[in-house]
């Protein structure tokens, strides 16, 4: 097999056939349709191709593909993910009792949504940290990635995660002690 670093384009061949299997193989354990798949599996050979230059430890090859592989994926779905907007929520729904509700309009689980992302709103709203509300305002409320909160804020992207990571780390607690007040036990509901 041809060094990594030494690709010519006649040289990519054997490499393709080489991982393809492997790439598959991986791509096939996520729910993706076979046509995101094989999209998939396109851009990870192109990012092999883009980054030949960067590859030292050919002995690292096949796991460092491995690790692209799932990372195109889990963007995949990322992507494909339906996004509800929180402007787009009106008050008329979310404060409307369960039993006033028309079941056709909002099935059930969209109403729990709609209550999610209220909550969510409210717990973002309420933070105490400015920086850490801007960031989880962008991310989960705008829909942005880590990558342009980062770029809009000024931050590394490492920092961003970790203030999303304090953020529902806070959330987490909010939600328990909640629970706790309102005596409610999740594993009998």
């Amino acid at each position: 097999m041809p060094s990594v670093r030494s690709l010519q384009s006649d040289a990519f061949a054997p490499l393709y056939h080489h991982y393809n299997r492997l790439v598959a193989s991986i791509a096939a354990n996520f729910p993706l349709s076979p046509q995101q798949q094989e999209e998939v599996c396109q851009e990870v050979f192109l990012i092999i191709w883009e980054k030949k230059e960067q590859l030292v430890h050919e002995q690292a090859l096949a796991s460092w593909i491995g690790t692209v592989t799932r990372h195109r994926c889990l963007s995949e779905m990322r992507r494909m993910r339906p996004m509800v907007a929180l402007e787009d929520l009106s008050e008329e729904v979310l404060h409307a009792r369960p039993e006033n509700r028309q079941a056709s309009s909002f099935p059930s689980q969209s109403w729990h949504l709609e209550l999610s992302l209220r909550l969510l709103q409210q717990l973002i709203d309420s933070h105490r940290s400015p920086i850490r509300r801007r960031v989880a305002q962008r991310f989960y409320r705008d829909g942005q990635s880590v990558a342009a909160v980062a770029a809009d804020l000024g931050l590394c992207p490492n920092t961003v995660l970790s203030h999303l990571r304090r953020f529902r780390l806070v959330v987490e607690k909010s939600l328990v002690r909640l629970l706790d007040e309102q005596g409610i036990d999740l594993e009998s509901a």
